[in-house]
């Protein structure tokens, strides 16, 4: 029997996105599954087919700077960059398409018109009208621009066959706005291949040997607590004098926040280590004392949504910092494995830093439970059979 063909579609280069890399891995285990991925191609460094490990393969399209980074109600965008991916992408001959963030919603409702083909939308941001409210469009109002947004995406969603949301919460909230699509729960959850508490490396164990590493994994800007890291981490290192900030991932606006580093004169204890493939954060993780999380309570997507490195630090057994996101407060209110803050008081966040840093055994029993939650109520393995049975469900197979 012929493997059922999926074609999952990304509007962006996939260095890889964490969430659509595990979805792939998940479904491609799969006997009777296929899986490619297509995503664009910009920079001459990025090959233009590959595959990953975990077997995922990855095609990519040229396109150019402008066209990456189109706005998503530019006429270009819709006339001649979804045109150049729906061509190539009709190519794959699949039996089911996966469109990955609203931005390749369009080619969704094409595939589905014009080709008859089972779709899959999966929302990465679970309000698009606030998201794109805050993104400037040929002098269209935010008011204008979260409406269109919203209204786009729900008569979109409900020609398909499924849509896919993160958490209840996003669900709720596209419930309260009348979307009609059958949408389905899939979670982010750290993938046990690669974060986990055996994965050391004895090079970086002797590169930050001597220091109290605390980490922020990912990609940091002002609205996930940047500048308030900061003054927390300089107030704690006033009391511990070996504690070491590192920053795992790339930082927006980076020559500002560099310089800011600089004004504090934190230079020698601040890295950031630019950005790193998925499977290479664990051991940098595996280092630390302490996890951060501190994206901030007032942007409504946030709030809707798990940040990934929530459950990144409990699979490698880490105690967390985490803001007062309503998902973050469940887990920490029923797992006991990390300390809530307000993320916009450098005050509080100092004082969660040097608990943890002050008391290793209650970090250590922090970590214990999280690392235990994430063999249980938010295991990798629950996930994936809720994502198989929506595929098996579209394949009328069992």
């Amino acid at each position: 029997m012929a493997p059922v063909k999926i074609c999952m579609i990304v509007f962006n280069e996939f260095r890889p996105d964490m969430r659509v890399y595990n979805e792939a891995v998940m479904l491609g285990r799969q006997d009777n599954f296929e899986v490619n991925i297509i995503a664009l191609k910009k920079r001459e460094e990025v090959p233009e087919e590959e595959t990953m490990r975990g077997g995922v393969s990855v095609k990519r399209i040229a396109v150019t700077e402008r066209e990456l980074h189109l706005n998503f109600f530019s006429p270009l965008y819709h006339t001649k960059t979804m045109p150049l991916i729906y061509h190539r992408v009709r190519e794959e001959h699949s039996d089911i398409y996966h469109c990955h963030d609203i931005y390749t919603l369009p080619l969704g409702v094409k595939l589905k018109h014009s080709e008859g083909a089972r779709v899959v939308y999966d929302a990465h941001e679970p309000d698009y009208g606030t998201f794109m409210a805050a993104k400037p469009a040929f002098g269209l109002p935010p008011s204008v621009r979260r409406t269109a947004a919203n209204i786009y995406e729900r008569a979109s969603a409900a020609k398909l066959d499924r849509m896919i949301v993160t958490t209840e919460f996003a669900k709720q909230a596209k419930l309260d706005l009348g979307y009609s699509v059958h949408i389905d729960v899939i979670p982010y959850r750290a993938n046990p291949e690669f974060f986990k508490p055996e994965l050391i490396s004895e090079d970086l164990q002797e590169k930050y040997r001597g220091k109290r590493v605390i980490i922020f994994i990912g990609n940091i800007g002002e609205t996930k607590g940047f500048f308030q890291m900061l003054e927390a981490f300089k107030t704690v290192r006033q009391e511990v004098k070996n504690a070491f900030l590192l920053i795992a991932g790339e930082v927006v606006s980076w020559l500002e926040h560099e310089t800011k580093i600089k004004e504090m004169g934190l230079t020698d204890c601040v890295e950031v280590t630019g950005y790193m493939p998925y499977w290479d954060v664990a051991p940098y993780v595996n280092l630390a004392e302490v996890g951060l999380m501190l994206s901030s309570e007032d942007m409504p997507n946030y709030r809707l949504t798990l940040p990934n490195k929530i459950m990144d630090y409990m699979a490698c057994g880490k105690p967390f910092i985490g803001s007062k996101l309503p998902q973050v407060q469940k887990i920490v209110e029923e797992e006991h494995c990390g300390i809530l803050v307000d993320s916009m008081k450098p005050d509080q966040i100092a004082s969660a830093m040097l608990e943890l840093l002050n008391d290793r055994s209650k970090a250590r029993k922090m970590g214990e439970r999280g690392l235990k939650a994430v063999s249980g109520n938010y295991s990798w393995e629950a996930i994936e059979k809720r994502l198989i049975k929506i595929y098996k469900g579209l394949t009328n197979k069992d």
